[in-house]
């Protein structure tokens, strides 16, 4: 299998005192991966670039260094699962022609998906990641586990489809023990919807692949969750494996700061109670005035403030912001004066 051609773009990053030269940008062929993107749209671009999992395992090597071991098992993850939705949403309809003696009939054409068990050698494990290498008509093929598998077996359980082969999560979740029955695992929240008088939660294990679980309790996307295994299940998609209940709460999701008032430190160009600032001093004038101890809106020019950028009127619910306020008391040498424009009209 030809490789596509590898480009990449450095850039050096401040780490502490000195300075590290890491991957900004990863071509392969055409398709550009930027490090700052998620891992779900890097593997969706990766999806573009190589059309199977044998391919993606070719470029091991180059997004390793680009993502990172443990980022990379996460991209890997999400690869195989949208090329796993792929491979079982892969069926076409058959249309029969119709005559004057049958109805028009749909059939179902389904490529077929084979089950097979073949022996595998372990060529690394690393505590984050194991490698396989299998043999399967007359063809060699690699596989990454991103975790550490303790109970090989020895022989793999593999899907083959389209002349295609992926490792088979329900093998892989029961036999190898990544998981163990009535045991708890710790599970990420990613989307929840509706579901009777509960909820269902999309959740995402160890491996970066999507399971499911129901609840009453309300969660939030981010959120750590705790779960037990109730047992394993084997669906067309080859996803959703474990069967998850008692839902609780193990780490909230980092709540976000809100953002602060804009402060805004020019005149505003319009008005909402078609005030302008020098129809304001008649009306406070006498009156004292101290900053502002809360958030608030200026009573002029109708901007929300936040606490000190600007003053309140005593006596009054009125606030004024440092623009307005300039504007409204105006200064001079000596001191706040009140400006009064007379009319000069020239009677005889």
């Amino acid at each position: 299998m030809k490789l596509k051609p590898v480009h990449k773009t450095y850039v050096l990053k401040q780490d502490g005192k000195r300075s590290k030269r890491i991957i900004e940008r990863l071509y392969i062929g055409s398709t550009m991966l930027w490090r700052n993107w998620s891992n779900t749209t890097i593997a969706a671009k990766m999806l573009e670039a190589v059309k199977t999992i044998e391919e993606f395992n070719l470029y091991q090597k180059d997004l390793t260094e680009f993502l990172g071991v443990g980022r990379f098992a996460l991209v890997k993850g999400e690869f195989s699962k949208k090329y796993l939705k792929g491979v079982a949403s892969s069926q076409v309809l058959h249309k029969v022609p119709a005559n004057n003696e049958h109805k028009k009939k749909q059939e179902p054409v389904k490529d077929e998906v084979e089950y097979i068990s073949v022996a595998a050698e372990i060529l690394s494990s690393t505590s984050s990641s194991t490698k396989l290498r299998v043999k399967y008509a007359e063809k060699e093929y690699e596989f990454l586990i991103s975790t550490k598998v303790t109970n090989f077996p020895g022989r793999v359980s593999l899907v083959s489809f389209q002349d295609q082969l992926i490792v088979d999560e329900y093998w892989l979740y029961k036999h190898c023990k990544l998981y163990e029955l009535q045991s708890e695992y710790v599970f990420r929240v990613k989307s929840s919807s509706k579901y009777g008088k509960g909820r269902l939660y999309v959740l995402s294990d160890k491996l970066g692949h999507e399971q499911t679980v129901t609840s009453q309790t309300l969660f939030n996307d981010g959120d750590k969750i705790i779960c037990k295994v109730r047992g394993f299940q084997r669906t067309k998609k080859h996803l959703n494996t474990l069967l998850l209940i008692d839902a609780r709460l193990y780490e909230s999701a980092p709540v976000k700061p809100a953002p602060k008032p804009r402060l805004h430190t020019t005149p505003a160009s319009y008005y909402p109670k078609g005030k302008r600032p020098e129809a304001w001093l008649r009306e406070v004038e006498g009156l004292g005035k101290h900053t502002a101890t809360s958030a608030f809106k200026c009573s002029c020019c109708g901007r929300n403030f936040s606490a000190r950028q600007g003053c309140k009127i005593e006596f009054r619910d009125v606030y004024f912001c440092k623009a307005c306020a300039d504007q409204i008391f105006k200064k001079s040498d000596k001191g706040y004066l009140r400006i009064v424009y007379t009319p000069m009209g020239n009677k005889r």
